[in-house]
């Protein structure tokens, strides 16, 4: 985004402090080797509505995702098909924590078991859930994956953006299955709603989805390429699922984010 489109876009920010903050980041990316002050800078941020401050890295993708799901409503539609006794949910990728406090927003008294490998992303995730007290939150460090191994994690410049390969390039961390996830955080039953954005590895965790796809009874999957909408449905359905498509979102350009509920939910 250059200066141009920031200016053009100074009213969608909920305040002029904001968006002279993202003109300082735009200066901050343009010139990383510039010494210039705040690129480890951690703001405060507070949303209209939503109990408890945000915490965003000033030069990172953070900002633009609070964004992206307290302003443009990622989540919404998920939100509105939800039922309303929603007590768990896992989220796979959970990067900086925001997706964690849109769902302590909506159901206070839930449990969110936070899946995220990167460490400073989970860092952040810590410290976004520790603003919301009494929540109940289970952070793990790991790959969500479909057999369990070591894997290792190899990151770009972006905390968003970063994929899981088994040779031995990256950080080495724990893959683990959703069963093995789901059992260090005590969870057992329904799992109400299933956010997955883990950069490509859901095909691997869907493939070896039938131990625990019908405890299942939301979910919203963002799809990398080449896999497809169609083969992730497929997947569930050969797991024993029976999945009913809400929407498909395609607007990103690459990939889309599909929102499915199950038709039929195991008690456990």
């Amino acid at each position: 985004m250059g200066l141009r489109s920031l200016y053009r876009q100074r009213n969608d920010y909920a305040t002029r402090r904001e968006w002279w903050l993202a003109v300082w980041r735009y200066y901050l990316q343009r010139y990383p080797k510039a010494p210039l002050p705040g690129r480890r800078a951690i703001l405060r941020i507070n949303r209209p509505g939503v109990s408890g401050a945000f915490y965003a890295r000033l030069v990172s993708s953070d900002y633009d995702m609070l964004n992206e799901i307290f302003v443009a409503g990622e989540y919404d539609r998920l939100i509105a098909a939800a039922p309303r006794d929603v007590k768990t949910v896992l989220d796979l990728g959970a990067n900086a924590g925001y997706s964690i406090r849109r769902w302590l927003a909506q159901w206070p008294g839930c449990h969110v078991v936070a899946v995220e490998p990167d460490a400073g992303n989970l860092a952040m995730c810590r410290r976004n859930a520790a603003a919301v007290p009494g929540s109940h939150v289970s952070l793990i460090q790991a790959c969500a994956v479909g057999l369990a191994r070591k894997v290792y994690l190899a990151t770009d410049d972006r905390e968003c953006l970063f994929h899981v390969t088994s040779e031995p390039h990256g950080t080495p961390i724990d893959g683990l299955t959703v069963p093995d996830i789901l059992a260090r955080s005590g969870v057992e039953g329904p799992i109400d709603i299933f956010k997955c954005d883990i950069e490509g590895a859901e095909a691997e965790v869907f493939a070896h989805c039938a131990g625990w796809i019908r405890r299942v009874r939301l979910l919203t999957v963002e799809i990398h390429p080449p896999y497809t909408a169609e083969q992730l449905l497929a997947a569930i359905r050969a797991g024993g699922g029976l999945p009913e498509v809400l929407h498909v979102d395609e607007s990103s350009g690459h990939g889309c984010v599909i929102f499915v509920r199950q038709v039929a939910v195991d008690a456990a």
